[in-house]
């Protein structure tokens, strides 16, 4: 099973490459897509980042490379995306139409919300921040629940809560959900 991680507007950092470590599945493997396609950035904030996204890549072609990328994946592979990682996954989920995407994970990718008409072709799970600053998190949650194959979870932390870089990076949540993460994706390969 491949295991692909879809990263946040921070694109390739360490600290994406040691999440992506920590969750490689024993004989598998751990690809990581990011927007900037592994060229590297110090961005000195979430707003810098943000700016550089919207810039030089954009969702739609974040998911375009993502869905090219699980194209080229030989063998089954299951995606795990975080912010606007999540909504490109989440683009993909609904689009690909390759046998080989098994699994979505998305971790707070607010983005959803313009994209509510997707329907997942693979079994999906959103997991939401707690709230957000621009729109109703409940309402989104509730509004997508009714999916076939998607199971919604509302986290006690922030959008961001997994990044270090991040204003509402949390510590214990990180912990609690990389742990979780791990267990998750090893289930799942162990099932198939």
């Amino acid at each position: 099973m491949n295991i692909v991680v879809v990263t946040d507007i921070f694109g390739l950092t360490e600290h994406v490459m040691d999440l992506a470590e920590t969750v490689r599945p024993a004989g598998g493997s751990v690809q990581i897509v990011d927007p900037y396609k592994g060229v590297s950035h110090a961005f000195k904030d979430e707003s810098e980042a943000y700016a550089y996204f919207a810039d030089h890549a954009g969702l739609e072609a974040y998911a375009r490379y993502l869905t090219d990328t699980v194209s080229a994946i030989n063998g089954d592979c299951l995606v795990v995306g975080f912010s606007v990682g999540a909504a490109a996954a989440w683009k993909t989920a609904g689009c690909y139409a390759g046998k080989n995407l098994r699994r979505v994970i998305g971790f707070y990718g607010s983005q959803i919300r313009y994209h509510t008409d997707i329907k997942p072709v693979c079994p999906t799970m959103l997991l939401f921040p707690k709230s957000e600053d621009h729109f109703d998190v409940q309402a989104l949650a509730s509004h997508l629940e009714g999916k076939d194959g998607l199971e919604c979870i509302r986290t006690d932390y922030l959008h961001g809560f997994m990044n270090p870089l991040s204003r509402n990076f949390d510590e214990t949540g990180h912990a609690k959900y990389l742990s979780w993460l791990a267990e998750r994706l090893d289930g799942y390969i162990r099932s198939t």
